[in-house]
């Protein structure tokens, strides 16, 4: 049962991996979007899944479709995600 569970696991980290790579190259052909803001999406993400315990797809959904609204501003997961929060507390929609 060991090697099941080793083979979903590397299963789900491939599958996380390729999402964090649609997610960035939905991020690089955007107009206006630079290395920095970037590397501050993805490790939103990242920081998020791994304090959450989910999946990327789970929490932001396509890759391709939320990319688009991860760019420049503050909070950048923060704006499609209905599990985090603003600093006041309220779910942000």
């Amino acid at each position: 049962m060991a090697g099941k569970d080793k083979t979903t696991d590397a299963k789900a980290e491939k599958d996380r991996g390729k999402w964090m790579a649609r997610f960035q190259v939905r991020l690089v052909v955007q107009p206006g979007v630079d290395r920095a803001v970037i590397l501050q999406a993805v490790k939103e993400v990242t920081a998020h899944c791994a304090e959450t315990g989910t999946h990327p797809r789970t929490e932001f959904g396509d890759p391709d479709a939320y990319g688009p609204s991860a760019g420049p501003g503050p909070g950048c997961c923060r704006r499609i995600c209905q599990r985090c929060t603003s600093p006041t507390g309220n779910t942000v929609p």
